[in-house]
């Protein structure tokens, strides 16, 4: 539980270091930004793009979130981005 707590607690101060650096930036932006910071680890980066994809309601930002995922990460996670967005109307 210890080592649970330790890491719980890692992610959270460099998640609230992000935040803080990124004052100002929009909500996508941050996401972008926290999606490279994770692409090192599989399942970490799955768990960033699902609850990304929760909360972006907007079509276009939705499409423009897409292009940008394939670009970025479609030859590391090609399974991944296609199914995140697999169930997402584009």
């Amino acid at each position: 539980m210890e080592n649970f707590n330790t890491n719980f607690v890692i992610r959270l101060d460099s998640f609230r270091y992000i935040a803080n650096r990124y004052k100002g930036g929009t909500m996508l932006e941050l996401t972008k930004k926290i999606l490279v910071s994770v692409s090192f680890d599989r399942l970490l980066f799955q768990k960033e793009l699902n609850k990304a994809l929760k909360w972006i309601s907007d079509t276009e930002e939705l499409k423009t979130f897409k292009m940008w995922c394939i670009g970025e990460f479609g030859a590391t996670y090609p399974n991944i981005i296609s199914r995140a967005f697999s169930g997402v109307v584009v």
